[in-house]
This record gives structure tokens, C-alpha cells and sequence, in this order.
């Protein structure tokens, strides 16, 4: 807790502050408080004190430094007061450093797995049962030719590139995977919007709350290249059988 005068100096705190900052509580309240911040301008002080003139105050988040010069990500809660006649400011500072470095590392973590998906020509999707909402990852978007501008409105619509053949087996299996609530697999065979032909392998898993399944997430591979060179080993087998064949 910080409470700020309208010159910016710091006219009292408390033990987390100073917890906090590694400073003494008079060594706070011996500078003003834009000392604080990461930029040290007392123009982000400013725009803090007009934006929470309201009623309601205002919430922000900056870089603050401690003592030893180490960078703090800091959400504050500003709201104005007077005392005695004077304006102030009472800021309730919480330390967000953790959870932004959480937040870097999940970032990282996806763009991570993108890129990984997009080399392995591999997407996701999940499926919410209730609801019947399907949400593509971007990969699969790719993988079925489809614009992100253009998301899945339910489950038929996901299907709409896929052969009656493959949707008529994609249901039965996806009825099992909700049913038995185990794991189960399929090949479906697509028919793109630019006229390609593509083959999927799907892996379907059951997501179980409450003993429940909620939701089925699939994991969708291109295996359009494997197809392909498997029918060419077919079709030279079949000429050296012919050659070797009497």
C-alpha cells in the first residue's frame, strides 16, 4: 500500500511495501513515487492520478524496479481520497512478476507446439458435447484448406470436406469414444476445397468430468504423403510380381 500526495511523494506505507521494494519506509517516503516505475518519468505518475479521478479508481499494470535495480511487474488499484482537505491517491499494489513470466513461458510453450504442428502437418480439434461448439486449432485450418476467418458452426460442419464414406465412420467412432471412454482412432479421406485429395489420421480422447464425458479433443494428422508412397510400393510389387511371374 502506497499513499500518494498530488506532488507525487509518498506520505505513507506499508510493511509489504517496503517487503516489496527492499527500500526502508524513509527511504520511500523520501522519493517521489514515479522513482518507482521502470521509465522514472514523472509523466506516467500523472496520467495514473487523472485516470483515476473517478469514482471507481482505475487499475494498471507497470514495471516497477526494487532497491537492487531488479524489474517487478505490478498491478495497482488507484483510487482518490482526500485527507484534511488535500487530494490523494491510495494505491494497493500486488506483485504480478510470477504470474507474467507464467504467462511468457505458456506463450512460448504454444508457439512452440504451432510450429511443431505445422511441421508435422498435424491439427487438433476439440468438441464440446453439450454445446455441440467445435474449436479448431490454427493448424487444422491449414490442413482442411479453410480460411480462420471461417470457424466450424458444429460438428457436421467440420466434417463437410470428408467423403460420406469417412463421416459415416467418423460418427460411429466418435459414438464409441464417448461411450467406452477410451481412446480410439480413425482414417477419413478428404476431398479439399482447391480439389486436392487428403487423407487424415484422427485420435479421438475422451475428456471425463464427474465421472462424465464433456468434451472429445482429437488430434488430426495429414497423412496424405504416407498414402501416396504406400501406393507406390503397391504398384511396384505388382510390376516385379509381373516381371517374376511365369
Amino acid at each position: 500500500f502506497l499513499l500518494v500526495d498530488e506532488a507525487g511523494g509518498i506520505a505513507e506505507v506499508n510493511e509489504a511495501t517496503v517487503a516489496l521494494y527492499d527500500y526502508s519506509a524513509e527511504e520511500l517516503m523520501s522519493m517521489p513515487v514515479w522513482k518507482l516505475c521502470e521509465t522514472q518519468e514523472p509523466s506516467e505518475f500523472r496520467a495514473y492520478w487523472s485516470a483515476s479521478a473517478g469514482a471507481g479508481g482505475a487499475l494498471f499494470e507497470s514495471t516497477h524496479r526494487r532497491k537492487d535495480g531488479a524489474p517487478l511487474d505490478i498491478e495497482m488499484s488507484v483510487s482518490a481520497i482526500t485527507i484534511e482537505g488535500k487530494p490523494y491517491r491510495q494505491c494497493f499494489m500486488r506483485d504480478i512478476t510470477r504470474r507474467k513470466e507464467m504467462h511468457a513461458a505458456l506463450t512460448e510453450t504454444l508457439d512452440r507446439l504451432q510450429e511443431a504442428q505445422h511441421i508435422g502437418r498435424i491439427g487438433d480439434w476439440n468438441y464440446d458435447l453439450a454445446s455441440g461448439a467445435v474449436t479448431w486449432s490454427s493448424e487444422l485450418f491449414a490442413l482442411n484448406g479453410r480460411s480462420r476467418s471461417d470457424p466450424p458452426r458444429d460438428l457436421e460442419d467440420s466434417l463437410c470436406v470428408y467423403d460420406e464414406v469417412s463421416r459415416q465412420g467418423f460418427r460411429s467412432t466418435l459414438a464409441r469414444c464417448a461411450a467406452e471412454r477410451t481412446q480410439v482412432e480413425c482414417e477419413l479421406r478428404a476431398r479439399l476445397p482447391d480439389g486436392r485429395t487428403a487423407h487424415h489420421h484422427l485420435v479421438l480422447a475422451p475428456i471425463v468430468q464427474a465421472e462424465t464425458v464433456t468434451r472429445v479433443h482429437a488430434t488430426v494428422q495429414d497423412i496424405t504423403g504416407r498414402r501416396h508412397a504406400e501406393e507406390a510400393l503397391r504398384r511396384m510389387l505388382l510390376r516385379v510380381q509381373e516381371f517374376l511371374t511365369p
